[in-house]
C-alpha cells in the first residue's frame, strides 16, 4: 500500500524558526536555581524590627495591610503584647522603597487581651486606601462579648480611634466576637 505523503502546513513552516531560537536560547542559558540547591532561595529580607525587652511578644500576630496612606507601598501590621504593663498594641509599619519602616507609624493601645488580631480589610469605604481590622474579643458589654474595630486608611496613615467597631448581631457575655477575622474580598460586588 503506497502513501502518499501530506504536506506540511504553512503555518509550521513558519513558526518553524521561532521554535529553533527557543530552543537554541534554553540549551544556551544556564538553569534557574530550584529549592535545595546552593543557591538560597529565600534571601534575608532587609526588613527585620524587634521587641526591645523580654516579654514583650513583638510579632505575637502579622498581617499585611495593604496600602494603607496610599503610596504605593505595601504596609505591614503587627500585634505586640506587653506582659508587663498589661497592654496590647497593634502597630502600623509604612512600606517604602527599601522596605517597610523600622519605626511604626501608627500604634493602637489597649489593655494586653483586648488587641487580639490585626488583619487588612480592603478597601471597605471605596476612597482607595486600604483599610484594617483589630479584633478586640476580650472586652465590651455585656461581658466580653467582644468586637472588631475598623481604622480607614488616608493620606496620613491611620487615624488613632477607631472610625466604627463591629458588634455581634446578637451579643452575649464571654462571646468573644473578633477572636478571629479576616478579609473577605467584595462579598456583594459593589466594588
Amino acid at each position: 500500500m503506497n502513501r502518499r505523503a501530506r504536506p506540511v502546513p504553512l503555518r509550521i513552516v513558519r513558526a518553524l524558526p521561532a521554535v529553533v531560537a527557543f530552543l537554541a536560547g534554553m540549551l544556551a542559558s544556564p538553569p534557574s536555581p530550584r529549592a535545595g540547591t546552593e543557591v538560597d532561595p529565600f534571601p534575608a529580607l532587609p526588613w527585620s524590627p524587634t521587641g526591645t525587652f523580654p516579654g514583650q511578644f513583638f510579632g505575637q500576630g502579622v498581617a499585611p495591610a495593604g496600602d494603607v496612606n496610599g503610596d504605593g507601598f505595601g504596609d505591614v501590621l503587627v500585634r505586640i503584647a506587653v506582659e508587663d504593663t498589661a497592654q496590647a498594641r497593634a502597630a502600623l509599619f509604612l512600606g517604602g522603597p527599601e522596605g517597610p519602616s523600622l519605626v511604626p507609624a501608627w500604634m493602637f493601645v489597649t489593655r494586653q487581651e483586648d488587641t487580639w488580631l490585626v488583619r487588612p480589610a480592603g478597601d471597605v469605604n471605596g476612597d482607595g486606601h486600604a483599610d484594617v481590622l483589630v479584633g478586640r474579643p476580650f472586652g465590651g458589654s455585656p461581658f466580653n462579648a467582644g468586637r472588631v474595630s475598623v481604622f480607614h486608611g488616608g493620606p496620613t496613615g491611620l487615624p488613632a480611634a477607631p472610625n466604627y467597631d463591629l458588634l455581634s448581631p446578637l451579643p452575649a457575655a464571654e462571646q468573644y466576637f473578633g477572636l478571629s477575622a479576616d478579609y473577605a474580598g467584595d462579598v456583594n460586588g459593589d466594588g
